[in-house]
């Protein structure tokens, strides 16, 4: 008997060397030491995958130099030259013909077609030229002003390169803008204007009386 106990001793100690130690019962309601250490370590692993996913994905402010920033505003302004002309209102009567904006669109619809008559490419709508000889057609269409170019150095430095202007005075109804531009066309002056190497156009319209004062401007 003693030595068979001696003999399953030797057994279970040799199987314990080959095995390890085995380990020892926890209680249900504490997590032992092993389980503990592999939660901790899952947590600070995750943690600083996390991190690491932030700094990979974080966005670096990216340098902006004058020349792209020159890019985006030129995109900024032909995005709002496109959105001012798009809202032009359809024309439904005679009378809309005379309208400020619908004589506006048509003087460069017209001068376009003439351009194109002569090799030359279109210009486009530039509501800010609107802007800038809106004064000078209020004047005139008020009699502040004559007929003219008056003033014109003070809207060119608006403009801020190379610039030029046409003017005219028509009898109101609803071919004003075709009466302007065949008129312009008619004159040496303002034809050489109406093909000069010019990228955008704006024709500001004011009525006065029984008249429509046009001032248009080109910007190259």
């Amino acid at each position: 008997m003693s030595l068979f106990v001696s003999i399953l001793k030797n057994k279970i100690v040799s199987t314990a060397r080959f095995q390890g130690a085995p380990r020892r019962l926890c209680d249900a309601n504490k997590p032992n030491d092993g389980s503990s250490a592999r939660g901790t370590s899952t947590a600070v692993q995750l943690a600083s995958y996390r991190q690491k996913m932030k700094k990979k994905h974080r966005r670096i402010p990216k340098v902006m130099t004058l020349d792209m920033l020159a890019e985006k505003k030129a995109a900024s302004d032909k995005f709002r030259r496109r959105a001012a002309a798009s809202r032009v209102p359809a024309v439904r009567s005679l009378s809309d013909l005379s309208r400020p904006d619908v004589i506006s669109a048509a003087c460069v619809k017209f001068t376009n077609e003439f351009r194109a008559a002569h090799d030359k490419p279109p210009v486009e709508f530039d509501p800010a030229l609107i802007r800038v000889g809106q004064s000078h057609s209020d004047g005139m269409a008020a009699g502040r002003v004559a007929v003219g170019h008056a003033g014109f150095s003070g809207r060119a430095k608006q403009i801020q390169g190379r610039s030029a202007e046409n003017v005219a005075m028509m009898p109101a109804g609803s071919g004003v803008a075709r009466m302007a531009v065949d008129g312009w066309i008619a004159s040496p002056g303002h034809r050489r204007n109406l093909l000069g190497p010019y990228r955008f156009m704006g024709v500001s319209v004011a009525a006065g009386g029984e008249h429509m004062y046009l001032t248009q401007l080109f910007k190259g």
